[in-house]
């Protein structure tokens, strides 16, 4: 793979996951949020991992989240117990939503927004590792992604991986209980509002966003 190559992939495929990142929020909300603006790419990186292109865009916000803008604009608000996160993540929603998502499974304890009948066992987080084969499998999303995994072997494409990454990424707990800021999307899949800062965890028996730890605004009864 040629050093411009690799330089073109990252570029094209940054392009396309911010918009998939922005998609998230309404046209009012991009508005008070952030202005999107690519500051950081790092077009290969070699590690045990098989990443051989690694990339995090960065997106400033004008204004930091809060409990308040989040509750207002999510579908559906639930506190639940992290089941599994997944290692690997998928094209889910190409149509609505270009970014790969990683799978979060989650144990539903209680909604505090939305339908209380709401049947959910599944979320997502925008993001993470993609075999070289989806993204083959994928061209009419990322063309210059197919076109510079063509140079990986097939019998290594489903090993070797394209690494995407935000800086509101967190790691979540397998056993921990969280409180989940979701947006559905057309397809019917929940995205977590701008990952780490839609997730909310409980810290001396008060529950406070994982990035800023800016406490929620009420109880949250039992």
């Amino acid at each position: 793979m040629g050093k411009n190559t690799r330089l073109l992939l990252c570029t094209g495929m940054v392009f396309i996951s911010v918009v998939g990142l922005i998609y998230m929020l309404n046209t009012q909300k991009q508005e008070e949020i952030m202005s999107m603006q690519v500051q950081k790419i790092v077009p290969l990186i070699e590690t045990e991992q098989n990443i051989i292109v690694s990339y995090e865009y960065d997106t400033p916000l004008t204004t930091e989240p809060t409990w308040e803008m989040f509750y207002e604009q999510a579908t559906l608000v639930v506190k639940a117990s992290v089941q599994e996160v997944a290692q690997q993540a998928y094209y889910i929603d190409p149509v609505n939503t270009p970014s790969p998502l990683t799978a979060i499974t989650i144990q539903v304890q209680q909604v505090l927004k939305g339908d209380t009948n709401t049947e959910i066992d599944t979320v997502y987080f925008t993001g993470g590792r993609v075999s070289i084969a989806d993204v083959l499998k994928s061209s009419q999303i990322d063309v210059l992604a197919n076109s510079a995994a063509m140079n990986v072997q097939p019998s290594e494409q489903s090993t070797t991986y394209v690494a995407y990454t935000t800086p509101y990424d967190v790691e979540l707990v397998p056993g921990k209980e969280y409180i989940f800021m979701l947006e559905k999307q057309a397809s019917g899949v929940y995205l977590v509002l701008l990952n780490g800062y839609g997730v909310f965890e409980e810290q001396y028996q008060k529950y406070e966003n994982v990035l800023t730890k800016e406490h929620i605004s009420y109880e949250i009864s039992e």
